[in-house]
């Protein structure tokens, strides 16, 4: 039972890496498209929004056209890595600063979805989008008016029954977003010590206590800030 466990955790661990890493190489292709001058640390989280924002655009058009099974949605997940940019130099020491800070959160987003917000939308209107064969407005719930990025790259992990997913990808993003905390930090002169203690401490905020670890949108919101 232990086996079978840490295997469906490591196979959603892998499953959450391989959609960041095409979604940070989509937004490096459209950086290169755009002759974005973006420096060291802050590629991360620009590639990453950008990105993000591009994989959130194609899978809203699929779901509205009705294309929201496994098939289809793997196949926009896989030409959005063939069109992505994969040789990019990004320092690493950033990312390793807020992978740190992060691991106090990371088992509560390796566990099974268990808050209001995931199961009333941020996993339950891309589910309910899922069993109805398309993205379909729901009168009866308030949050399917908010812009829906978070939910719309659940669907992939969702349509394969991948439900830990989201919010392994959500604690990456809140990760990403932390890197550009060091980026910051050092073009005002602080040290590297510094500057990596400050990005650590982007997942410890006080005012947002377990959050990097839930399927949820407040890292999609950071990362792009």
């Amino acid at each position: 039972m232990l086996s079978v466990s840490l295997h469906l955790i490591a196979t959603q661990v892998l499953f959450a890496a391989a959609m960041w890493l095409i979604l940070l190489a989509v937004g490096a292709r459209i950086r290169s498209w755009c002759r974005l001058p973006v420096p060291g640390a802050l590629r991360w989280s620009v590639d990453l929004t950008l990105g993000a924002g591009a994989a959130s655009a194609v899978l809203l058009a699929a779901s509205l056209a009705g294309l929201v099974g496994r098939f289809p949605l793997l196949a926009i997940v896989t030409g959005l890595g063939c069109l992505g940019r994969w040789r990019v130099r990004r320092p690493v020491l950033p990312l390793v600063a807020a992978a740190i800070g992060g691991l106090l959160f990371l088992p509560v987003a390796l566990g099974p979805p268990f808050f209001y917000d995931a199961m009333v939308y941020h996993l339950g209107l891309p589910w309910q989008a899922l069993v109805e064969g398309g993205w379909h407005p729901h009168p009866e719930n308030l949050f399917s008016t908010f812009p829906p990025l978070a939910q719309l790259l659940s669907l992939p992990p969702l349509a394969f029954g991948l439900a830990r997913v989201p919010a392994i990808l959500h604690w990456l993003a809140w990760v990403t977003a932390a890197t550009a905390v060091f980026g910051l930090a050092r073009r005002f002169g602080t040290s590297t010590g510094i500057a990596g203690l400050a990005t650590a401490t982007v997942l410890v905020l006080p005012v947002t206590p377990m959050v990097p670890g839930f399927p949820a949108a407040e890292g999609w919101l950071l990362v792009g800030l």
